[in-house]
């Protein structure tokens, strides 16, 4: 696979043919050239000036890794979203648990005649002063009386 990064660097250079060069002139007495003539004959090479660093990665290590890494993520994912599914199927069913108690409380409150008459009196005296003036009153003493009959109501 090919280095990432930077290519090789390429130089495009002329080349005398009639120089010294102990090659050429092999190449030259084998082709029975002369080497002697006056008239230069160059002729465009291309060189590598620069080659890229031995260690450097490769675009299949660098996919290898994004591969790896991808998949590492998809796998905390998963994992994070099934903790979080069960955290949440527990907090629901805490939820139920909790409004199934409140009915027994309301249920067993509404048996008991006296408590109930008591605290829709105290509704009704707080509504018929809230309708009288001018002010908004919230009903939060009865709303309270209401919440500690609730609290008083044991589940069985």
């Amino acid at each position: 696979s090919c280095p990432v990064g930077q290519g090789p660097e390429f130089d495009r250079l002329l080349f005398n043919v009639n120089g010294h060069s102990p090659l050429v002139s092999y190449f030259l007495s084998v082709v029975n050239a002369s080497p002697d003539t006056e008239v230069l004959q160059l002729t465009q090479r291309t060189e590598i000036v620069k080659l890229p660093p031995l260690g450097a990665k490769t675009y299949h290590s660098v996919v290898k890794e994004s591969m790896k890494s991808t998949k590492e993520t998809d796998c905390k994912c998963r994992s994070l979203w099934e903790d979080e599914k069960q955290e949440t199927g527990h907090q629901m069913h805490l939820r139920a648990l909790e409004r199934k108690a409140d009915i027994k409380k309301s249920e067993k409150l509404l048996t008991q005649t006296k408590e109930v008459r008591r605290l829709t009196n105290l509704l009704t005296v707080e509504l018929l002063q809230q309708n009288t003036s001018e002010e908004t009153r919230t009903t939060e003493s009865a709303v309270l009386e209401i919440e500690k009959a609730l609290a008083k109501q044991e589940i069985n």
